[in-house]
């Protein structure tokens, strides 16, 4: 089972929460949470948002590391779309073993239906699914590249 553990700002589902009301994950309540819970893995707020980033993303890597050091089990980031690679690249050094990047999908996916929608009148909804997914496999594969994965699958 996976927790989140501190409080994103950024827009997801509809819903927006502003960065004042963000809340970075403190290391020491995370190690208490653990302890007490006893769940598989922690998805941890360390300046990540959900959504599109409005301003240059910055992201609190001591704070990731100090939680490294406090917890044994998998962290993970939600609100990863639009982070620079080499940011990925340190937090996977860090311990980070889960991304979730949401919001690069969705675009990928809305922006072919679009054009789907564009070109064609006659509209069938296997065509429309397979416009989709083709191009939601063009940053997944990027991803799965980026994040060391590619050829792991047992």
């Amino acid at each position: 089972m996976e927790a989140e553990l501190g409080r994103l700002s950024g827009t997801e589902d509809g819903l927006t929460l502003a960065a004042c009301e963000a809340r970075l994950t403190d290391p020491e309540q995370a190690a208490d949470f653990v302890n007490r819970t006893a769940v598989d893995a922690l998805a941890v707020c360390i300046g990540n948002v959900h959504g599109r980033y409005t301003t240059p993303p910055e992201l609190d890597f001591e704070r990731l590391a100090a939680l490294r050091d406090r917890l044994s089990i998998p962290l993970v980031l939600h609100g990863t779309s639009g982070l620079p690679d080499d940011m990925l690249v340190q937090a996977i050094a860090q311990g980070v073993c889960k991304f979730n990047v949401n919001t690069e999908l969705r675009e990928a996916g809305m922006q072919a239906a679009d054009r789907y929608f564009r070109q064609t009148t006659q509209r069938e909804l296997v065509e429309l699914m397979t416009a989709v997914i083709d191009a939601m496999q063009i940053p997944i594969m990027k991803k799965i590249r980026l994040f060391g994965s590619s050829g792991q699958a047992g």
